[in-house]
């Protein structure tokens, strides 16, 4: 990583020349994956204390808490009625009405995190087909798309197995 940093402060592709580039080619038709190199560029959050970079760093330096009462789904008479939701998002303004129905909240949450760590690494905009196969995200989820797992076990058990999302087999 550190060969990685130099070139890249250096103006240089991080991940071209030398021994390295000679490592990562195929070998028996297989990557050596433990020889490649990362560099991080671009960071994006969604957390709890909101939306953004900035509104997830000013929560952890006051030590505040971001869990508050539910507002996701009805709490009937649930013994716990709080958790660390993500306030004020809007998973419409990420993917469209049918695409909503077809996966877990997770899943818009993720774009918006990738978005801002694309605009915060300055490569937001269209990138071509080679950018973007150069491009890695990782994500930090606690559970998935455990509601949208939920909704498919209720069709499933409901409806049947032929109203069950083909989406559903991962979760």
């Amino acid at each position: 990583l550190r060969v990685a940093l130099r070139r890249l402060g250096a103006g240089k592709d991080p991940g071209s020349g030398g021994q390295a580039a000679s490592r990562r080619r195929a070998r028996d038709g297989m990557i050596d994956w433990n020889s490649m190199s990362a560099v991080v560029t671009g960071l994006g959050v969604v957390s709890p204390f909101g939306c953004g970079t900035e509104a997830f760093l000013r929560g952890l330096r006051e030590g505040r808490s971001a869990a508050r009462r539910i507002t996701l789904f009805d709490l009937g008479d649930l013994p716990c009625q709080v958790a660390a939701e993500v306030p004020g998002f809007d998973p419409a303004a990420h993917l469209d009405a049918d695409a909503l129905q077809r996966v877990g909240r997770i899943v818009p949450l993720s774009i918006a995190a990738a978005r801002e760590a694309l605009g915060d690494a300055g490569l937001g905009g269209d990138l071509s087909f080679e950018a973007r196969r150069e491009i890695g995200v990782v994500i930090g989820s606690g559970a998935g798309a455990i509601d949208f797992a939920e909704r498919q076990y209720e069709a499933y058990y409901r409806q049947g197995i032929r109203r069950v999302n083909p989406f559903a087999i991962s979760s």
